[in-house]
């Protein structure tokens, strides 16, 4: 039972990381997108 339990909390641990990388890749994507919207505008 305790072992089952460190699995999934290694499991959570490694997607909210990923998660958070996604989010930061896309934080910075989004406002050289935004800008280039406006550009073309």
């Amino acid at each position: 039972m305790l072992g089952d339990f460190y699995q999934y909390t290694n499991l959570l641990v490694f997607i909210v990381q990923l998660v958070r990388c996604t989010a930061v890749t896309w934080l910075m994507r989004l406002p050289r997108a935004l800008n280039l919207n406006k550009g073309f505008r």
